[in-house]
């Protein structure tokens, strides 16, 4: 019973975290939650071309 309380607090930290990594030097970091969702996604400005957004894409 012990391990099955110890695994659910482990697994509910989990989930409230929160996890980032950043690729290019830092041009596009992203920030994912302990629930495997995308929080937040960052791309420099100057990392974008304005006139080739389809870039992006």
């Amino acid at each position: 019973m012990k391990m099955q309380q110890d695994m659910a607090k482990a697994q509910e930290e989990v989930e409230q975290a929160q996890f980032t990594a950043s690729v290019g030097g830092g041009v596009v970091t992203a920030v994912v939650s302990g629930k495997k969702e995308l929080t937040s996604l960052t791309i420099k400005p100057d990392a974008v071309d304005p006139e080739d957004v389809e870039m992006l894409q």
